[in-house]
């Protein structure tokens, strides 16, 4: 089973594909919701500017919550559109509607539906509201955009106090990253100053090089969950002081020899087989129920499933299973 499970709506493209693409932990469910989906993620089919699709949402975080028993589980609200680009009052009636349907209501709702779905688990659940520095800057042109991101930063603040207040059990957080290389800066960049005037300083950011890689940028906005930052933190990127350099990774050791018990629960973690897993919970249940009597025919159940699992861990699982399966323990 997988030990985290993330729903990332607007991962489709931009910075919440990238924010897919760079979940830190393993394993993981990643769970794309938006309009068109994006290649090799799970996806749930939904438009967030239209309110008949929120409750698609709902329904997922309650089926998929309810009695989770990994490590976390994690919402992030990426969702947003700066079109129409224009003047209130000057663009299209019903695209503005919708830019306010999908920049203020739906982060609200979202993150409400999160929170009753996440009553049913008793693991950490985290919310993750994608803003902008439109939140506290005026840009004309953008006044449904920057309307929106404000009212999110607002939510967070009323709602991580009210988790506080309730023991924390959900923590909330609001993220702008600063300006990411996205097709939302190409579509800025090509409005005309009419209806965008700042449109030259963006111009200017993409030409000295300023603009985020979003993989970069999502890499950092993930680090804030361990951040111990406090609950309804609204935060940008751009403010944080400078992280220092991570230190190198240590060279895992697979020459170790693994106990039976976690060496099966390395097979129901780690391997790709859906059908290998299953058959490393039923190992590990029957276990269980029995004691240690069970462990000689476990191991053999589960080193035969495996036995096509490649790779230097599988290879220490299936090892360390075989030293202790001495030719008299094997049970056919």
């Amino acid at each position: 089973m997988a030990q985290s499970l993330v729903v990332i709506t607007g991962a489709s493209s931009g910075l919440g594909l990238a924010l897919a693409r760079t979940v830190p932990w393993s394993p993981a469910r990643v769970i794309d919701v938006s309009r068109r989906g994006a290649h090799g993620l799970e996806h749930v089919k939904a438009d967030l500017a239209d309110p008949a699709g929120w409750s698609a949402v709902a329904a997922l975080f309650e089926r998929e919550i309810a009695g989770f028993g990994g490590e976390r589980v994690v919402f992030v609200h990426c969702a947003g559109t700066l079109e129409p680009i224009g003047f209130a009052g000057e663009v299209d009636a019903p695209a503005y509607a919708r830019q306010v349907l999908l920049n203020s209501a739906a982060p609200q709702v979202l993150g409400d539906a999160f929170l009753r779905a996440a009553r049913a688990t008793a693991v950490p659940c985290f919310v993750v509201m994608i803003s902008s520095g439109a939140a506290r800057s005026v840009y004309e042109g953008w006044s449904a955009y920057g309307a929106g991101k404000a009212a999110m930063d607002q939510w967070v603040r009323t709602v991580g106090a009210e988790q506080e207040r309730r023991g924390d059990h959900v923590h909330i957080l609001s993220v702008a990253p600063g300006v990411v290389e996205t097709a939302m800066q190409e579509q800025i960049r090509a409005t005309p100053s009419q209806d965008f005037p700042e449109v030259q300083h963006f111009h200017e950011l993409a030409r000295s090089g300023a603009l985020r890689n979003p993989l970069d940028a999502a890499r950092d906005i993930w680090s804030l969950l361990d951040a111990e930052l406090p609950n309804g933190a609204v935060v940008d990127l751009r403010d944080l002081p400078p992280q220092p350099p991570a230190a190198p990774a240590k060279k895992k050791d697979y020459t170790r020899t693994l106990g039976v018990v976690e060496a099966i629960t390395a097979v129901r973690d780690q391997c790709p087989s859906g059908a290998v897993q299953a058959a490393a919970r039923g190992a590990l249940d029957a276990i269980q129920r029995e004691g240690a009597s069970a462990l000689p025919q476990q191991a053999f159940l589960v080193l035969s499933a495996a036995r096509g699992w490649t790779g230097e861990r599988a290879e220490q699982v299936k090892r360390s299973l075989r030293g202790f399966l001495e030719p008299g323990e094997r049970k056919t």
